[in-house]
């Protein structure tokens, strides 16, 4: 697997995008099925490209998804509702051209987000699975 970390990202971005996959290197393969994956859209998966900075993208592997050769490229998001997750995006050939893309949003966790401090227009919000947390400033 070949992974780019973006931005300030490091060794231990690295480190933690492999452990949300549930890998110990990038020498083996990726998990197909993701962790908690569910199928996505393009227009999420730029939605959030697009507002947020994904902080690791990674060229996974080559497979077969639904018996027809595909690419597959994982985003790691580790933001808010992607705590320990992204998007996963597969590319399906048919012939030599690049003929269909699927998306995909995964998860280390499947998380159970409740409100656990609140004021004004902050919010935190914990995870009762896992205990990961993001907090929410609406003031602006």
């Amino acid at each position: 697997m070949l992974i780019r970390t973006i931005g300030s990202g490091d060794s231990s971005t690295k480190e933690a995008f492999l452990s949300a996959l549930g890998m110990r290197n990038e020498f083996g393969r990726a998990p197909w099925p993701l962790p908690n994956m569910k199928p996505s859209s393009e227009r999420e998966f730029w939605g959030w490209r697009a507002s947020q900075s994904f902080k690791a993208e990674a060229w996974a592997d080559s497979l077969r998804v639904d018996g027809e050769p595909a690419t597959l490229l994982i985003f790691y998001l580790d933001n808010s509702l992607f705590k320990a997750g992204g998007f996963a995006v597969t590319v399906i050939y048919r012939g030599t051209v690049a003929d269909e893309a699927r998306y995909f949003s995964w998860r280390a966790c499947d998380h159970d987000y409740k409100i656990t401090s609140s004021r004004n227009c902050w919010r935190e919000y914990t995870c009762t699975k896992c205990g990961a947390s993001y907090d929410v400033d609406s003031s602006g």
